[in-house]
């Protein structure tokens, strides 16, 4: 459905500002310089889990922001601008030049509430940002050179969150996240974590393939290292994982310029999904599909028939899992599992931004609250130097 439909149901949100910015539910007459102020980067069709957060940060009295990173640069400029007198941050929406969001605060016309401080930021959550969108029109000559001149705006502007009178927090940081999704790194890491792993190769090189193929008995599973598509609602580009057959070694020519993921297949009882926030985690299972796509990947299968329950990891497969996070840095993360009809776990991949939000809805798991409190855990020690900081200007 339209985002506006998706929306309606989420009434912390204010409906009567763009998209790409959601002021603090706090009222004018309740706000308080001295709350935690979290920033939420994410995309415009982001709309479950971002308000399930933002819901659960206000509610612990906080003020949660929201940033559609994918509203820059056509809808929305972002700014550093120096007089002399250091620089300041700020980022205007194109329709009607109000600033949106300013590191000296202040309110522009039009709106009630002081919009948020970004000097005074202290946790951000990366829950799932997209790169800058360009207009579909533009000359691909320009194209990558313009991609790449917003990716370091935006870098950049984003970056400032490390300035003022603390460091902000991020969950996750952008590097950890970008490492943990190289799936190389991934194996190797879960490999040393201790995790139970399928027979893997990753690889270019064509003769591998079909050696990794023979080898296993043609039973063997190929996929992408990384997705076409930026969601699972069926737009766009998408390849799940596959079964690699026999007519398909004679086009591996093509893997040359198209590295891919070959895994023996894993005998399947029933699937785990685990959404680890802080070392805790909430894990949901689904019954393995009988034939077909859906038997491989459930990503493919009809949402109205997947049906999700509670589930259980393992003591051992949790530990090494906990290890795995910590080995890439990450607080936050969504991981796959197998589990076989002799009841063992096999780890398939970790995705730091995931999907999580059928969990919540479906089987009532209190990840929203566990990641606001993980970030206001990380927000406390930069919260108080911010309160130190409006006394300090107060006084001045």
């Amino acid at each position: 459905p339209p985002r506006s439909q998706k929306a309606a149901a989420a009434p912390s949100l204010d409906d009567s500002l763009p998209c790409y910015f959601v002021r603090s539910p706090l009222s004018p007459t309740h706000h308080d310089d001295s709350s935690p102020q979290i920033l939420l980067l994410t995309h415009r069709s982001d709309y479950f889990t971002v308000d399930r957060v933002a819901q659960a940060l206000a509610e612990a009295g906080a003020q949660p922001v929201r940033l559609d990173t994918d509203d820059f640069p056509t809808r929305v400029g972002l700014s550093l601008r120096d007089d002399g007198e250091g620089p300041r941050f700020s980022a205007t929406p194109f329709a009607s030049d109000k600033p949106l969001a300013s590191d000296d605060g202040g309110a522009p016309r039009g709106l009630s509430e002081p919009l948020p401080d970004l000097s005074r930021v202290a946790a951000v959550w990366t829950r799932s940002p997209w790169p800058p969108e360009l207009p579909e029109d533009l000359d691909p000559a320009y194209r990558q050179s313009c991609a790449d001149q917003c990716r370091c705006l935006l870098d950049g502007w984003l970056d400032a969150l490390h300035d003022g009178p603390h460091e902000a927090a991020w969950i996750n940081p952008p590097a950890a996240n970008q490492r943990a999704g190289n799936k190389v790194i991934q194996h190797r890491l879960a490999h040393r974590a201790g995790l139970d792993l399928p027979p893997t190769l990753i690889t270019n090189d064509d003769a591998q393939a079909r050696d990794f193929f023979h080898r296993h008995g043609g039973d063997v599973m190929a996929k992408l290292l990384l997705p076409l598509s930026r969601s699972m609602d069926g737009s766009g580009q998408f390849l799940p994982t596959t079964p690699l057959t026999a007519d398909d070694l004679e086009h591996l020519e093509a893997l040359r310029l198209g590295p891919m993921i070959l895994q023996q297949r894993v005998p399947k009882d029933h699937e785990l999904r685990v959404m680890v926030v802080d070392g805790e985690l909430f894990v949901g299972a689904l019954g393995a599909g009988t034939s077909g796509p859906e038997a491989d990947d459930w990503r493919v299968s009809d949402p109205r028939q997947v049906r999700w329950q509670r589930g259980r990891l393992g003591p051992r497969a949790a530990e090494g899992l906990r290890r795995l996070m910590s080995s890439l840095g990450l607080v936050a993360g969504v991981a796959d599992f197998i589990i076989t009809p002799q009841d063992r776990a096999v780890f398939l991949e970790i995705n730091p931004l995931g999907e999580w939000g059928m969990l919540e809805r479906d089987l009532e798991l209190p990840i929203s609250h566990a990641l606001a409190q993980a970030l206001l855990r990380r927000a406390a020690p930069n919260a108080s130097a911010t309160r130190a900081a409006v006394i300090h200007e107060d006084r001045a």
